[in-house]
């Protein structure tokens, strides 16, 4: 998650979504929009779920893959501003420096 916290994050997210389908005239994959944003394939799948969960996006699988669709980008707005970050996302943030540390070694 960014420095901005994930209300701003969750805002990147689904631009990024409309963007895409407006650019490529299909809709995106997870893949896709985190390269577009340039976050991990972590930060990525974290803020997916948490945004299918709040029902403003929705997620369809198929056999070429996932899709994303916007459902409610009302529903950010529910979402408060500055929400710190959680103890999980430290822990992979902490993972993921320790990762990097091993495979400049």
């Amino acid at each position: 998650m960014s420095e901005q916290g994930f209300y701003t994050d969750a805002h990147l997210f689904v631009s990024a979504i409309r963007v895409f389908e407006h650019q490529q005239s299909k809709p995106p994959s997870i893949d896709d929009v985190g390269r577009m944003l340039s976050f991990t394939p972590e930060q990525s799948s974290y803020i997916c779920r948490k945004l299918k969960e709040l029902d403003v996006i929705a997620v369809v699988d198929s056999a070429f893959g996932n899709k994303l669709f916007i459902r409610n980008h009302l529903k950010i707005e529910e979402i408060p501003q500055g929400e710190t970050e959680s103890r999980i996302e430290a822990e992979l943030k902490k993972f993921q420096l320790s990762k990097k540390e091993i495979s400049l070694t």
